[in-house]
């Protein structure tokens, strides 16, 4: 059952697996790296956390890329219960819980929660890793709207505009079960 072009849901062996088509773009430098020695994870506090970073979308995966650019693409797969989907109905509501949590007296253990003018990118990564929510290492994949623009109060209020792009943030090396260098843009 295919939902759009880069994402699909399938049935294995009794459990439902998600199936996303994600881009990694890269400058034509790093890519001889990445074709001698494999991805490297970002570190833990990069937006969605540690992990293999992607698009759905190989246009913005080209921009990340600079002049020369270089375009990756990969079959992303893991259990359903395994993915947080920030698009879908259960992800809105973890982040419904998030958002509340964020304005309880709980939150004040974020060291970096300074207001709600941050931003979801510094906010959510310290959410994802904050002990009281019992989040950490409960996911494999995490896909995410990331609106560059957006504070956080508004990223719960408005969603996608001009400004926004759709992450993948994989946690969990054995979720790409392919990885294929598809274009030089340089």
């Amino acid at each position: 059952m295919y939902l759009n072009r880069n994402m699909s849901l399938k049935w294995g062996f009794g459990r439902m697996i998600k199936m996303f088509r994600g881009y990694h773009g890269t400058d034509a430098t790093r890519a001889n790296v990445i074709d001698d020695d494999g991805l490297i994870p970002s570190s833990k506090w990069h937006w969605l956390g540690g992990g293999y970073y992607y698009y759905d979308d190989d246009s913005l995966a080209a921009r990340w890329g600079g002049p020369n650019p270089v375009v990756y693409t990969s079959i992303l797969e893991a259990e359903a219960n395994r993915v947080l989907d920030t698009m879908s109905a259960n992800g809105r509501e973890l982040l419904d819980r998030i958002w509340s949590w964020l304005n309880s007296e709980s939150s004040h253990k974020l060291p970096n929660l300074r207001s709600n003018q941050d931003h979801l990118a510094y906010t959510l990564v310290e959410v994802l890793q904050n002990e009281d929510l019992g989040l950490i290492g409960k996911f494999d994949m995490i896909r995410a709207i990331y609106n560059k623009s957006a504070p956080l109060q508004n990223y719960f209020q408005t969603g996608l505009t001009t400004d926004t792009e759709i992450h993948i943030c994989v946690k969990n090396i054995e979720c790409i079960k392919s990885f294929e260098r598809v274009c030089d843009h340089g």
